[in-house]
């Protein structure tokens, strides 16, 4: 066996460590991503809602994201043709 096994071991190893290094990076932009993209689907607006003062009277949406809306802390369901 010799050279031509400790090689192919040596080969396998380092083939190895680049694949889990491409693993972890793809890990870290995907993981990244997926987190922006869940809170993005928790806003307001993404749930076909608008947000509105405290005082309104509609149909809210329960835990729909009107953070970012500092005076309109309810998120109110948009009927289309109603006004």
């Amino acid at each position: 066996m010799g050279k031509r096994g400790t090689s192919l071991s040596l080969e396998i190893i380092i083939i190895a460590v680049i694949l889990l290094i491409v693993l972890i990076v793809v890990i870290a932009i995907f993981g990244g991503s997926i987190k922006n993209w869940m809170s993005g689907t928790k806003r307001c607006e993404s749930q076909g809602g608008v947000c509105s003062p405290s005082d309104t009277e509609c149909t809210v949406i329960p835990d729909a994201d009107c953070s970012h809306r500092q005076n309109e802390p309810i998120c109110c369901l948009v009927v289309p043709g109603l006004t």
